[in-house]
C-alpha cells in the first residue's frame, strides 16, 4: 500500500486554560488511495482527540483536510504521527501551521 502524509486542521474547540481554539497535525497513513488515507486520518485524529484529557472540557472540533501528500521515499520513516501544533482566538495559525509542515522534516 502506498504512504500518504495527512495534515489536518481542527477548530472550534475551546482549550483551557490559555483558550486555544484550534490545532494542526499530521498523520501517516498506510492507504489504497488519498481519499481512503483522508478517512484513516481523520479517524486517528477523532481517536486522539477522545483519549486527550486535556480536550475532555472542550466541544469536539470540527476537522479539515489542508493536505494529502504521496510519501515517495520508502526508507523516509513516518514520523511524526502523533501531537498537535496549537494556535489561538488571538493568533498564531501561521505559526502553528509552520511547526507543523517543519515536524514531518521535509516532507514538501
Amino acid at each position: 500500500m502506498t504512504r500518504y502524509r495527512v495534515l489536518i486542521t481542527a477548530t472550534g474547540m475551546e482549550i483551557p486554560p490559555d483558550g486555544l481554539d484550534g490545532f494542526f497535525t499530521t498523520r501517516f497513513v498506510r492507504s489504497p488511495s488519498p481519499e481512503a488515507a483522508r478517512e484513516e486520518a481523520l479517524r486517528l485524529v477523532r481517536e486522539a482527540v477522545a483519549a486527550e484529557p486535556a480536550f475532555a472540557a472542550s466541544p469536539a472540533p470540527a476537522l479539515q483536510v489542508e493536505l494529502i501528500s504521496r510519501v515517495w521515499n520508502p526508507l523516509k520513516p513516518s514520523e511524526p504521527n502523533s501531537g498537535f501544533s496549537f494556535f489561538g482566538p488571538d493568533g498564531g495559525r501561521e505559526e502553528a501551521l509552520e511547526i507543523e509542515r517543519s515536524a514531518g522534516g521535509g516532507w514538501w
